[in-house]
């Protein structure tokens, strides 16, 4: 309308001249029809205020002012800046797509903005020797009950960790059953593709040499990783040059780690803050920035069959305490990668999940229920083994653990030796216990199956009892600790002293899995069924979570029920490294067995010990799994979430089962090869041309 008094009081406002001057009042003035000068104050500051909205929402987010681009413009949103997120930031900005990383905590690393120096420009989490030691600083890590770490820092749980370098095994992806999106010459092309080798023998052609994360030998061969070698190889066991070489996982031999010239060569120093740089127009990170829940919104499937959940904004917490909120553009992706723990947690704080957990943690009714959502975790389960030695074995590590902590407590290291460049080990072994699973589940294991030998001719020399076998998977990893660092064992011992080693024994073809709750003072998630029998220990039929009382924040895992032969694979193992460290030249050095003792002798004794003393890898994976049916899994091949339009998830949590050996290495290809396909560099599952899902 043309007329004045067709507007509204804040048009009028600001359409008002003020260069006209007010009526006049006369004597006998009948009362105003206009607003009283109180009423006109509050209207201007109403007025204010809302142009102060206007102008505010025309400006870009905080979250997104390095971009100087407003969130709705963004491609994609990472939550993460973990290995996945570090991977997935990396490709996307190449691909000339912009994103935002957000990311709970700070700084860890020196190239990631870290201060917390030890050696000139390095910090604690830069110095390998020092993984332990930063693994167990509370202010760096998530409040998880139980005996998980999970870091809470830039680069997650990639700058505490032991830098161990281990591929999965070809077995591994095919047994996912996803071969249209997920094959094995995909995934090795991808670890290729990402690594710059700089070790020397027979298996250098099956390592990348141009890639941005250095994968080396260590550059310091301990006493008792020498004795370990020589003791397996008169054994009869076979030494391997290369873990991850084609058909040498089986044996002792010397771990490959990400140490560049001495310093941690992590995922988000490699990937994420190069990228940083190079592409500042394309990527930001936002630090100290916790994400803790997604507004969804019903709307119409960009596929055309139905309609889908999609995100539609963003609400957290920033570092002050404040609670901010953010609306997501209607053509943004969302791409979970906080982890195989907090992934599932946001996601069931967001709507999404299983019906009981959720429930239980008094959060309602989902929006979309899907059951493996925080459910069928996995890990490798461990135990450790503690022998008192005579001081040649240790005197090596000895002297450099003790530089290494006096400069920890008094401050800045004024030299660098050379071995602060390795993580205060070097060898281990991937073995096989013998143990047939089909005696616990009736019927023969998926893992077994696919780990079976083809030839009959192809054994190998088993000492643990004295017989040729039919070569299989390994299904157990020593690694042998010159010193007691190992986190989680650490964790649970006074002190460290230089006349003791740990030998740490996991299951790497575990069948036990883990759920998620929320409650305080709650019985444990079991893998038992309610009548104290073993639970189906298949995938399509994990035990229901059990219904306990209260709520907290966090998440949290127990690890107090395996699965029998978990238990059985274990004592093996136990048994195992105990005829190891009894043989020469090893056993020479070798006063007494600490833990758990001489007098825990019998199978029955071995397997109480397991069971009272076992502790996570923190090796998490699995909590949200790819698959085809949306009943027993969480994601698609594709890695969207099922039922959404526009969330996807990349980090541990997709993997349908756990890899043989440490995680590190496949999150960051499955991450690559997920944020290629996202950008647009591959279009489908695979990327060599003529396959019918390529460009």
């Amino acid at each position: 309308a043309s007329s004045a008094s067709s507007l509204s009081p804040v048009s009028s406002l600001l359409s008002h001249d003020s260069s006209s001057s007010p009526p006049k009042p006369t004597k006998a003035a009948a009362p105003r029809r206009g607003w009283s000068c109180g009423t006109q104050g509050l209207v201007l500051v109403f007025g204010v205020l809302i142009l102060s909205l206007v102008i505010f929402m025309a400006l870009p987010s905080p979250l997104c002012s390095q971009l100087h681009i407003g969130c709705r413009d963004i491609d994609v949103v990472v939550i993460g800046a973990g290995p996945a997120g570090s991977a997935v930031a990396y490709h996307l900005a190449a691909q000339g797509k912009r994103a935002l990383v957000i990311e709970a905590g700070g700084p860890s690393q020196m190239a990631t903005g870290g201060e917390a120096y030890l050696y000139k420009n390095l910090t604690a989490f830069d110095i390998p020797l020092a993984w332990s030691y930063v693994a167990q600083l509370p202010e760096y890590h998530w409040d998880v009950h139980g005996d998980a770490i999970l870091a809470k820092v830039v680069g997650g749980c990639g700058v505490h960790n032991a830098m161990l370098y281990v591929r999965a095994l070809p077995e591994n992806i095919e047994s996912w059953n996803m071969s249209q999106w997920w094959r094995w010459q995909d995934i090795l092309d991808q670890y290729r593709r990402l690594e710059q080798y700089q070790g020397a023998g027979e298996t250098t052609a099956e390592h990348g040499e141009g890639g941005p994360t250095v994968t080396s030998e260590p550059i310091y061969e301990d006493i008792l990783g020498q004795k370990f070698l020589e003791t397996t190889e008169i054994l009869g066991i076979p030494q391997t040059r290369d873990f991850n070489g084609p058909g040498m996982r089986f044996g002792a031999g010397k771990y490959h780690f990400n140490i560049r010239h001495g310093v941690r060569d992590g995922a988000a120093a490699t990937l994420l803050i190069p990228s940083l740089r190079a592409h500042p127009e394309n990527l930001a990170l936002s630090m100290f920035t916790l994400v803790d829940k997604i507004e969804f919104q019903n709307a119409q499937n960009p596929n055309g069959d139905g309609h889908a959940l999609r995100a539609v904004s963003l609400s957290g917490v920033d570092k002050f305490g404040n609670r901010w909120s953010q609306p997501l553009g209607t053509k943004t992706k969302l791409v979970l990668a906080a982890g195989a723990i907090n992934t599932p947690s946001l996601l069931m704080k967001s709507g999404i999940g299983n019906r009981g957990i959720m429930a239980a943690a008094g959060l309602g009714e989902p929006l979309l229920e899907l059951p493996f959502v925080g459910k069928g975790l996995q890990d490798h389960p461990a135990v450790g083994l503690v022998f008192e030695v005579l001081p040649p074995l240790t005197a090596d590590m000895a002297s450099v653990y003790r530089r290494f902590t006096n400069y920890t407590q008094h401050g800045r290291m004024k030299d660098y030796p050379t071995s602060f460049g390795y993580p205060g080990f070097s060898t281990g072994a991937f073995l096989y216990s013998g143990i047939d699973e089909a005696s616990f589940q009736g019927e023969e294991s998926v893992n077994t199956t696919a780990a079976a030998a083809d030839d009959d001719d192809d054994e190998y020399s088993d000492p643990n009892y004295g017989r040729r076998t039919k070569k299989r998977m390994p299904d157990l990893q020593l690694t042998v600790f010159p010193i007691m660092i190992e986190p989680h064992i650490a964790k649970r011992t006074l002190e460290i002293t230089y006349d003791k080693v740990l030998v740490t024994v996991a299951v790497v073809t575990p069948r036990t899995h883990y759920n998620l709750r929320f409650a305080e003072n709650a019985p444990p998630v079991s893998n038992r069924d309610d009548d104290g029998s073993e639970a189906p220990s298949d995938d399509n039929d994990l035990p229901q979570p059990m219904e306990w009382p209260g709520e907290s924040p966090f998440p949290e895992v127990y690890h107090d029920h395996l699965d029998a032969a978990d238990i059985a694979r274990l004592t093996k193992g136990v048994q195992l490294v105990r005829q190891i460290f009894a043989s020469p030249p090893l056993g020479d050095y070798v006063t007494r067995e600490v833990t758990p003792g001489r007098d825990i002798a019998s199978d029955e004794d071995i397997e109480e010990f397991v069971v009272s003393s076992h502790t996570s890898n923190s090796h998490w994976c699995c909590s949200a799994r790819m698959g085809p049916d949306p009943k027993y899994s969480a994601v698609s091949g594709s890695l969207q979430i099922h039922g959404t339009s526009n969330v996807y998830v990349a980090d541990a949590s997709i993997f349908p089962s756990i890899p043989n050996g440490n995680v590190h290495s496949s999150v960051v290809a499955v991450a690559s090869i997920f944020a290629r396909r996202l950008g647009g560099e591959v279009v489908g599952g695979h990327d060599e041309e003529g396959s019918p899902e390529s460009r």
